[in-house]
């Protein structure tokens, strides 16, 4: 079933969600990520992104002086994974396929791969431009989220890139959003334009990048309608854990965080608490986790309010945070 199909048939439900996670590094084994799926399958989550990363590109010193170029990914698996929690535990998965570092040619070997699988839901994502490749002559890129989103349409039509065709794919298609614009457009306007042409091409639905302020979100909505886009936009949620979180996630992600926000987690953290505590203590002093938990739990609702059924959560290294928080929305 369809991501679309699967949001259709919860739309009289209050409230349904979605989590994203990332591989384990390389020489890593899985024992963390499946724990973390085991404590988060009671709450049936709706489906399970798993992200993908380019591979990092090093020139090695011979001793003659000429150089090897060597290529390897640090979190490789994705398929793999999505594999695994597919078939262990009946869950959706949604692996995420890059344009960058990767060319048309891997990618539609992933398709093909992924469709044997019966993984048909992917996202598209343009990924990280530091790890562009260059087009060849007897090599082709992807350039951007759109382009690849062309190619699967493609594959869904049965056109493959070097034959005259093929069996017909069956990919529900989702794509990235950005509510405070992604960080190369210049203006919101010029990333809804883009955000469209997704559409256009044919991505089904987008996912928002985080955000810790409800009111733009609504904005962005708001506005992405006012533009002619139509795909449902599923917000994207966050649980802040740590104080360094605060200035980590603006430079990674582009994002602001509201002042109120910040100024809890600073007085969790001046309050010696730490983050060695339980999220369910009992002592007065919340701890930075806890703080977290609390602002994402108000979002949520609120959220949920305003006619949002479902959210997806982005989690990374424990399941205690999201769990914290699951258990509050179905009390």
């Amino acid at each position: 079933m369809s991501i679309l199909q699967l949001l259709k048939n919860k739309n009289n439900e209050r409230f349904s969600f979605s989590i994203e996670l990332i591989p384990p590094r390389r020489g890593m084994n899985l024992d963390n990520l499946l724990g973390l799926i085991e404590e988060v399958v009671p709450f049936r989550p709706l489906w399970v992104d798993v992200t993908s990363h380019s591979a990092d590109v090093n020139y090695l010193e011979n001793e003659d002086g000429s150089y090897k170029r060597r290529v390897w990914k640090k979190s490789p698996g994705t398929f793999g994974i999505c594999a695994a929690l597919k078939f262990k535990y009946g869950l959706e998965v949604v692996p995420h396929l890059l344009c960058a570092g990767f060319s048309k040619e891997e990618t539609e070997d992933s398709l093909i791969d992924l469709n044997f699988l019966g993984i048909t839901d992917v996202l598209a994502l343009r990924g990280d431009k530091n790890y562009e490749r260059a087009v060849t002559k007897d090599r082709t890129v992807n350039l951007y989220a759109s382009d690849l989103v062309k190619q699967i349409v493609s594959m869904n039509e049965g056109k493959y890139l070097h034959s005259e065709g093929g069996a017909a794919t069956k990919f529900s298609i989702g794509v990235a959003c950005y509510p405070e614009k992604h960080l190369e457009s210049p203006n919101l306007d010029y990333d809804l334009k883009h955000l469209k042409l997704k559409q256009d091409l044919g991505a089904g639905y987008a996912i928002t990048q985080m955000f810790f302020d409800n009111s733009t979100f609504y904005n962005f909505v708001e506005k992405a309608r006012g533009a002619g886009i139509i795909i449902p936009i599923i917000p994207g949620i966050k649980i802040i854990s740590s104080h360094k979180q605060i200035t980590s996630l603006p430079k990674a992600f582009n994002l602001s965080l509201p002042l109120n926000l910040t100024s809890k987690i600073d007085q969790a953290k001046a309050s010696g608490a730490g983050t060695e505590s339980k999220i369910e203590s009992k002592i007065e002093s919340k701890t930075e986790s806890e703080v977290g938990v609390e602002w994402a739990y108000d979002q949520c609702i609120d959220l949920i309010k305003n006619g949002c059924k479902h959210i997806h959560f982005y989690v990374t290294q424990t399941a205690e945070p999201l769990v914290a928080l699951l258990k509050r929305i179905y009390i």
